[in-house]
């Protein structure tokens, strides 16, 4: 009898271990996965400029606006604005970027953007952002997985390389194309 009590006694013991070791780690693997997801978006952020650079009615502006949008993280936000701002012209066109959150979007309507990119998933605001794109004809950048699928006009597609990847009708819905040779390096979706 005492033998099966303490057979049963060390397996909740390790049973408790394996979850104390699993509530350790799980931290870790969360934290991996938001640095991966935001090596992503830095990914996005260096691929973005090359779009503008490509779109073929770039020429027209006299200064290039870009929004950089986040849900709750204005940091990393602000981290997206000083790697894209390193840029600083695109075209011999000067770069100007500035970090907003979803809901300061609207705020906009008066001074509209020539380009958008998202720096963090939103629930509510990529809809907001296809939406608000479509009506005013901007680039969107998203590096972030189905975004393109719904809407967004361009994003990053990490394989073992790394591609733009195109919404052709999004694309087909705005007033100029891009340069051919972005577009046959370009992965595409068509809808």
């Amino acid at each position: 009898m005492s033998g099966k009590r303490h057979h049963r006694h060390s397996g909740l013991q390790i049973k408790l271990l394996l979850i104390l070791l699993l509530s350790l780690l799980l931290p870790q693997v969360w934290a991996s996965s938001d640095e991966q997801l935001q090596r992503q978006v830095l990914v996005g952020a260096r691929l973005f400029p090359a779009l503008l650079a490509a779109y073929e009615g770039i020429e027209q502006y006299d200064q290039i606006r870009v929004l950089v949008l986040h849900e709750d993280n204005p940091t990393f936000a602000e981290l997206i604005v000083e790697t894209l701002q390193a840029y600083s012209t695109i075209r011999n066109i000067q770069l100007h970027v500035e970090a907003l959150s979803y809901h300061q979007l609207t705020l906009h309507e008066h001074e509209i953007p020539q380009g958008i990119f998202l720096a963090q998933r939103s629930r509510h605001g990529t809809q907001q952002v296809i939406n608000y794109s479509r009506q005013h004809k901007v680039l969107t950048f998203s590096p972030f997985r189905g975004d393109v699928e719904r809407g967004i006009l361009a994003g990053v597609q990490i394989t073992d390389r790394v591609l733009p990847y195109i919404n052709m009708h999004t694309l087909s819905t705005l007033p100029h194309g891009l340069r051919p040779f972005f577009l046959r390096v370009a992965s595409r979706y068509e809808p």
